[in-house]
């Protein structure tokens, strides 16, 4: 971006801190101040939208919302009045013209017969699945007048008793509105519906200060371990991940895939086949023998890199001065010193003597632990052989090439071409925090963090800034939820404050708020681009919660669950039909040359609306207007941005100088996006200028794109010592104890043991089962991500061209997957009707054996099966894996509020 834009930018440490959203998304109001603007009680008057409508026969631009990254640029054709033909943008730098099949089917989104084509009123107070609402079309004034007037009678009494839900369905208001819902409705309940089968953020936020995952470097990269993931050709990206993973592979790069299927990423490399929920297992057995066995360590890193050499306290924390900063031995002055104390030589392993005894280091103490963690030990949990843990193990450690270096525009850097990472696969375990901090370990013995070729943060710039500990500051949900006694929210943050999203367990205590000691009641929920009934699991159990609400109203793009228990529908525009922008600062997947060091700017030229319909946002604000609380989401921009359609890097456009929203007038997003743009990109640089040419971006230095670049060696600490996550757990638990806190379902022993600043093994319940006797439920299950089902965005599971893909070339798509000689040992054959059950649910569908599943496992595909008819009669009979995993607290991963997404299950014929 040109110079006006570095100046303008808001970072994303600020946004949070000014609009309250660290703490749960609420309080903006109280850090506003006055001058907040006018509101609105009628539709809005843009000044912008003047601007023509696109014209037939003629291409527009716009970009791809088919899946959350929404990151390759698109263009469409108009023929009399008909959008006829998507293709990609070849001047797009990530995607190049080309598309996956997913984004070509932009067309059916728009032309979807299932469609809400108009506002609704439900006139059968009744609600379940089996009731028919008998909707009624009203005009949008008696939509948003009915809506805004419950809403408003419930937020009188108290604020906290509406629940917004928001997903990735509605991606583009996710990514540009988000942060304004706490400022405007002032409750503490936002609960996004994407999360708890995704929980793979806590440890990235913690060691590496970013929000969403870390990333896999293909530019410098020679090996690659990626466990529970897809970097880009699972789920065929078209945004050049996919394109770099594969020039990588040609030049040698090597992809090993722990997975219990053999993926399409595992063919192009090496597959590890591993017992679904042994992921723990073989992580800890390979720092065992990086630590025991190959004994090759960056120790450099560790030394001046890490909080290894930090001395530990009898409490399990750091050992500290007078002054409160935690001391490190010395080995040149053989004494006990402040770790900020100049020209010191810190010793990384060991112990030392104090006047209260001996400490040791937290290297120490890790390494110490990992001794137990043998290969032998991990093979009879994960099924991963002793000798490949060992030999895989040896390689990554080849692969780093520790102690080499390489040049970038005149900048040394360390050269560390190995990486691991792990994602929602093996994050969504009851140890899938735990999971994930051990693989930032395995990264760490060699020094493969934010340096080129290792495991890099997927946001560069200066975040990797010291607190007042000396190490990385923790960013987002790794700075936790202020502990509140009663509890603030339905989805008890304040007893999880690391959870990421917890819609399951806010459902459940709206339903029987008693029960869970919530000091009040929920009355209302506004649910908008995310299905809880069907994005979480136990659907049935979602939805009977959901109608135990006084009133709920959805903004909704089609007619799924959410609507079929809704009082009021607000029609949302489908995606061509939205101008929105989308600012990008860089993959989640892999860097790949195409997108190292890429910003870039889309922009959709929005077709004309078909139906009935309005942009989410605008029905936001019109919503918030006839309630009287349209004006915060206003002062919020002038105050702290407008957020460009980035979840990462929360990118913030200040309005320029002379360009900021005034009281009491009326904006609509034509208005909003010309703010935006013109203070982001350039004051030329408004909505006109990107009708006509629908892509913008640039590139920041490729040593730049390299974190360790900003906070070179000595300058900051990453945590291999977990300090966060203890100190975070022992205050937790020490507020437990002086409240008598008591979570239906949790063992608060239990509960605080997962507080540990070292990764360990415990048995979870996927092990108790069988060990208490619940043999009969014999493999364990789980779903996985495919290239025409990745999600529900977009309609992606009712989509014709989509369907018959998947039921004519994918003979995964729907069906139950079992390898070969277990469905044999069964009695079972190839194409045969099966039924699924585990403890709390059930589902059908047809066998495919294959010899590419773990014998222990059975694989279920894509985001599929509904639990209503009025999306088609494909989608409401096929097979749906979220009615098999347990929606409760008790299996749930405690630190980051996932649900285990792994169920042991029984498969019989149906």
């Amino acid at each position: 971006m040109d110079a006006s834009t570095k100046s303008l930018n808001v970072t994303r440490r600020n946004f949070l801190k000014t609009a309250g959203i660290t703490a749960g998304v609420t309080g903006a109001l109280a850090v506003l101040g006055t001058g907040v603007l006018g509101s609105s009680s009628s539709p809005l008057v843009s000044k912008a939208s003047a601007a023509a409508a696109p014209q037939d026969g003629e291409w527009h631009y716009s970009f791809c919302r088919m899946c959350m990254r929404g990151d390759c640029g698109v263009k469409y054709k108009l023929t009399n009045g008909v959008v006829t033909e998507v293709k990609g943008n070849e001047a797009a730098p990530t995607n190049k013209g080309a598309m996956c099949p997913r984004g070509l089917s932009l067309i059916q989104n728009l032309y979807n017969p299932y469609r809400v084509k108009a506002p609704l009123k439900r006139t059968n107070l009744k609600k379940g699945f089996d009731q028919d609402p008998g909707w009624v079309e009203i005009s949008w004034d008696e939509a948003l007048d009915t809506a805004a007037k419950k809403f408003k009678a419930i937020s009188e009494k108290d604020p906290r008793g509406i629940l917004v839900n928001v997903g990735f369905g509605g991606m583009d208001f996710f990514c540009t509105f988000l942060p304004y819902i706490g400022a405007s409705l002032r409750t503490p309940n936002i609960v996004a519906t994407n999360g708890p089968l995704c929980t793979v953020h806590y440890a990235t936020e913690l060691v590496q200060a970013c929000f969403p995952v870390a990333n896999t470097d293909v530019v410098y990269g020679d090996y690659h371990i990626s466990i529970g993931r897809t970097i880009a050709t699972n789920i065929a990206a078209a945004n050049g991940d996919t394109r770099g993973i594969a020039d990588a592979i040609q030049r040698g790069f090597k992809l090993g895939t722990v997975d219990p299927r053999c993926s399409p990423e595992a063919a192009k490399g090496e597959w590890v086949p591993i017992r679904p929920g042994g992921d723990l297992p073989f992580v800890l057995a390979m720092i065992n023998v990086m630590l025991f066995e190959i004994k090759k360590l960056d120790v450099d890193f560790l030394t001046n890199r890490t909080n290894g050499p930090y001395l530990i306290g009898a409490d399990g924390g750091y050992l500290r001065n007078a002054a409160g900063k935690p001391q490190m031995y010395d080995t040149k002055s053989k004494r006990i010193v402040a770790l900020d104390t100049p020209g010191i030589v810190p010793l990384l392993e060991g112990e030392v003597d104090t006047p209260n005894g001996k400490v040791k280091t937290g290297f120490t103490l890790m390494k110490e632990a990992m001794k137990q963690y043998t290969p032998e030990w991990a093979e009879k949990l994960s099924t991963v052989p002793a000798t490949t843990i060992r030999r895989i193990s040896k390689e990554f450690v080849e692969a780093a090439k520790i102690g080499e270096n390489i040049t970038l525009n005149g900048t040394v850097l360390p050269l560390r071409p190995a990486a691991l990472t792990v994602a929602r696969g093996s994050c969504n375990h009851q140890d899938g925090t735990v999971l994930d901090l051990a693989g930032k370990i395995v990264n760490e013995l060699v020094g493969a963090l934010d340096v080129p070729g290792g495991c890099l943060a997927c946001v560069s710039g200066p975040i990797l800034i010291p607190d007042e500990n000396g190490t990385v500051t923790p960013f987002f949900e790794a700075v936790g939820v202020p502990f509140t006694y009663p509890p603030n929210s339905a989805d008890l943050s304040q007893y999880f404050p690391y959870r990421h999203s917890m819609p399951h367990i806010a459902y459940q205590v709206a339903a029987d708020p008693k029960k869970y000691g919530l000091p009040y009641k929920v009355d209302g929920a506004l649910l908008l681009g995310g299905c809880t009934i069907n994005g979480t699991v136990q659907p049935e159990l979602m939805a009977k919660s959901l109608a135990t609400l006084s009133f709920v109203a959805t903004i909704a793009y089609n007619y799924d669950e959410n609507v079929a228990l809704s009082d009021i529908v607000l029609p949302d525009h489908a995606i061509l039909e939205r101008m929105e922008v989308r600012a990008y600062v860089g993959t989640f997947g892999a860097v790949t040359k195409d997108n190292q060091g890429l910003r870039m700017v889309l922009f959709r030229d929005p077709v004309k609306p078909m139906y009935n319909t309005r942009q989410s946002q605008d029905i936001y604000i019109q919503l918030l207007g006839r309630m009287g609380q349209a004006g915060p989401i206003f002062g919020v921009m002038n105050k702290a941005g407008i957020m460009m359609g980035e979840v990462r890097g929360m990118i913030m456009a200040k309005p320029a100088e002379g360009l900021e929203f005034q009281p009491g007038n009326k904006y609509s997003m034509a208005d909003i996006w010309d703010v935006g743009l013109k203070s982001y990109v350039g004051l030329d640089k408004g909505v006109e200028w990107f009708k006509k040419n629908g892509v913008y971006s640039d590139r920041i230095p490729a040593e730049k794109s390299y974190n360790y670049s900003y906070y070179p060696m000595g300058k900051t600490r990453y945590q291999i010592y977990f300090e966060g996550l203890r100190a975070g757990g022992a205050k937790l638990k020490d507020n437990f104890e002086k409240n008598s806190v008591s979570i239906p379902g949790i063992n608060n022993k239990e509960l605080f043991d997962y507080y540990d600043p070292i990764p360990r093994w415990r048995e979870t319940v996927l092990l108790k089962d069988i060990r208490t006797g619940k043999k009969e439920y014999d493999l364990l299950a789980f779903s996985y991500k495919i290239a025409i089902s990745n999600f529900r965005l977009g309609g992606q599971d009712q989509l014709p061209w989509l369907m018959e893909i998947g039921e004519k070339l994918d003979p995964y798509y729907g069906a139950v997957c079992m390898n070969t000689k277990t469905a044999a040992a069964k009695g079972l054959k190839d194409g045969q009707m099966v039924v699924v059950e585990s403890q709390w649910g059930k589902s059908q569908g047809r066998l495919k054996t294959s010899e590419l599943y773990h014998p222990d496992s059975v694989g279920i595909a894509g985001a599929l099966g509904r639990n209503v008819n009025t999306l088609g009669k494909g989608p409401s009979d096929r097979l749906q894996y979220n009615r098999l995993p347990d929606a409760s607290m008790t299996s749930m991963d405690w630190i980051a509020g996932g649900i285990e997404n792994t169920v042991r299950v029984k498969v019989y014929a149906a």
